[in-house]
């Protein structure tokens, strides 16, 4: 693992939206 990204950019999106999803449905729990 020198210089290849883990995770390409539309990985990382999705990545992110299920975070701030999962962040959400906690909170309002």
């Amino acid at each position: 693992m020198a210089n290849v990204p883990s995770i390409p950019e539309p990985g990382k999106l999705i990545l992110l939206f299920f975070a701030l999803l999962l962040f959400y449905v906690r909170r309002n729990a």
